[in-house]
């Protein structure tokens, strides 16, 4: 597991661009296929970091379980202890609006400010004055547009590099028979507008309703186990906690619909979302040190568990 960490997680950490994330989906489908799982990547018809792809592994079509995470990388947020929510998506779109466009519009006034000054005190001859008034403004518009369309975050072991691993060791680890009634899918754009999680509603019209998604996000760090669930699925989410073997607390929650707006779980009807955080005061599970350089550690004992958890619960 710790290999599977530093090979993804690290020599294959950056997954922002396009180009990063076929790279990165290539390596993982040569690691499928050579398990024996059928493999096909579907893209949109966007060009260049717009365009979302996903790997389909397994018969997707005949699957009744579909265990699925995101693959791509967060941007990274100049904000100190920045909070991820990942069962309240409503929430999580308003923070990042926050505190993206305000260091961006703080910058915008502060280039702003420095052409008031230039314009008042320097008395520069010929074409100076212009040049560095074009420079001022060239900088505070970059700036100001790399805040609000976000820089790659390298550092993703926990958002999402732990959740890719515990998916292969599960895939790795499932009996033959187990492999015909389950799926695994990676999905794209999670961490910006769910194109990857659209276009998998699209592949799949008449079948979507009638599969049950286990949507892995953030399972590498925290104090408290959850496993969320929509449609009447509290028995099966009942059944993955009796087979979690790990230290942590482990808990079943029922998601709220208006909350998981911008989140893969809105788009899945029949859909469990396993994550791993901390409570805040209202009860709210929140994960920390994503989205930022210290997000750089996962507890290798607790993604153990939670392929053990996996591979015991649908291998029946």
């Amino acid at each position: 597991m710790e290999d599977l960490i530093m090979k993804y997680g690290v020599a294959l950490g950056k997954r922002y661009t396009l180009k990063q994330r076929q790279r990165f989906l290539l390596t993982l489908n040569d690691e499928f296929s050579a398990l024996g799982y059928q493999t096909r990547f579907a893209n949109n018809a966007k060009k260049r970091n717009a365009r979302a792809v996903n790997l389909f592994i397994g018969d997707l079509a005949k699957a009744d379980i579909v265990i699925c995470t995101h693959h791509d990388t967060p941007q990274k947020v100049f904000w100190p202890n920045f909070r991820y929510y990942p069962l309240n998506g409503k929430r999580n779109f308003t923070n990042l609006t926050l505190i993206t466009f305000i260091p961006a519009v703080f910058s915008s006034l502060i280039g702003a400010l420095t052409i008031y000054y230039l314009i008042n005190n320097l008395a520069l001859g010929g074409y100076w004055y212009q040049i560095l008034l074009f420079v001022v403004v060239a900088l505070s518009f970059v700036f100001a547009s790399l805040l609000t369309i976000g820089v790659s975050n390298k550092y993703n072991l926990n958002r999402n590099t732990a959740s890719v691993t515990v998916l292969l060791e599960t895939a790795k680890n499932l009996s033959k028979k187990a492999k015909n009634k389950v799926a695994f899918i990676l999905l794209d754009k999670a961490c910006s507008n769910n194109s990857g999680t659209q276009m998998l509603q699209q592949a799949l019209p008449k079948t979507l309703d009638r599969k049950l998604f286990v949507y892995l996000d953030c399972v590498g760090n925290g104090d408290n186990l959850v496993v969320a669930y929509k449609e009447h699925l509290r028995k099966e989410c009942q059944k993955l906690i009796r087979n979690f073997k790990g230290t942590q607390t482990a808990s079943i929650v029922e998601l709220d619909e208006a909350e998981t707006v911008y989140t893969p779980a809105f788009f899945l009807r029949r859909s469990i979302v396993i994550t791993n955080g901390k409570f805040d005061k209202k009860h709210n599970l929140y994960v920390d040190k994503v989205n930022s350089n210290k997000d750089r550690y996962v507890d290798i004992p607790t993604l153990e568990a939670l392929v053990a958890m996996l591979s015991k619960s649908f291998d029946q």
